[in-house]
């Protein structure tokens, strides 16, 4: 039996169990099994190389995984990060260094009204200004 592919010192499975999005995910070994793989390329699958499809149980100790065919190469968005996340308002940098201005939207109730929304998005406009008008 082949050992878990590794990414630096740790196991797929060890990253998969302390990353809180895969919390319910549950170590399973089938062994003895038999996995016909239907990918896209031939050859052997490169080690760490993941790949999108559907996997089945179609029969005692049998497995089938079918690549997906219309798959594509995802392009790489470059998104402005944000660099001030608040209740309100949020501040991203753009590319060429210019400051975006978003607001999150608010859940409105008798206890929080739009005015009370744009007290707090102002209040956070403030605090984030004097933040950077410090050069921080």
């Amino acid at each position: 039996m082949k050992p878990e592919v590794q990414y630096g010192s740790r196991t797929v499975g060890e990253i998969l169990l302390e990353n809180q999005l895969f919390k319910d995910v549950y170590p399973n070994t089938e062994l003895g099994t038999d996995l016909k793989l239907f990918t896209r390329n031939p050859g052997r699958t490169p080690i760490g190389e993941c790949l999108d499809g559907v996997l089945t149980h179609d029969g005692e100790d049998h497995f089938t995984f079918i690549q997906n065919a219309n798959e594509k190469k995802k392009m790489v968005v470059h998104r402005s990060p944000i660099i001030y996340k608040g209740e309100c308002i949020n501040v991203h940098k753009k590319e060429d260094g210019s400051l975006l201005l978003t607001f999150n939207r608010p859940q409105f109730s008798e206890e929080f009204t739009f005015q009370d929304f744009c007290r707090k998005a102002a209040e956070e406009l403030f605090v984030f200004a004097c933040h950077v008008g410090k050069g921080k």
